[in-house]
């Protein structure tokens, strides 16, 4: 893969406020007074600077259901590995769904259009291990394709 660009940060300072949280199957287990069906759910989009990984733990039961649907999210090796978040569990959670896996570098267009790589766990783990220590990231598609 051997690209790490698309800097995140530089040195800059947020506020922080404490928010409550709970978790995607917590959600629907629990909580989900609007009546939203996971089945119905086509597109789960994740950008939360290197807690990815939880978010996606923290659906584990939803996904023993049928989701036929696609996850767009920001894969960061820097960020996922100072957040301690479990790369292998994503590595094995990507083959035990069979997703079907599509990077999207920062700076790829073509005619205005993003341009979409299919991938591999392979290159996504040298991927990860490359720039877990540069502050960068790329966008991942996971896409389970319906069973017909």
């Amino acid at each position: 893969m051997g690209d790490c660009r698309g800097h995140v940060f530089d040195n800059e300072l947020f506020e922080e406020e404490t928010v409550n949280q709970i978790t995607l199957d917590e959600f629907f287990n629990d909580q989900n007074s609007i009546d939203i069906e996971w089945s119905k759910i086509m597109l789960i989009k994740i950008d939360t600077q290197g807690s990815e990984i939880s978010i996606l733990k923290g659906a584990s039961n939803c996904f023993k259901e049928s989701f036929n649907g696609t996850i767009f999210m920001e894969y960061g090796p820097y960020w996922l590995h100072n957040n301690n978040q479990d790369i292998e569990w994503f590595y094995n959670f990507i083959k035990e769904q069979m997703f079907s896996v599509f990077k999207l570098p920062l700076d790829s267009n073509v005619n205005g259009c993003p341009e979409i790589n299919p991938t591999s766990i392979k290159e996504i783990k040298d991927y990860y291990e490359e720039c877990k220590e540069k502050d960068t990231y790329c966008n991942l598609v996971l896409k389970r394709t319906p069973y017909l």
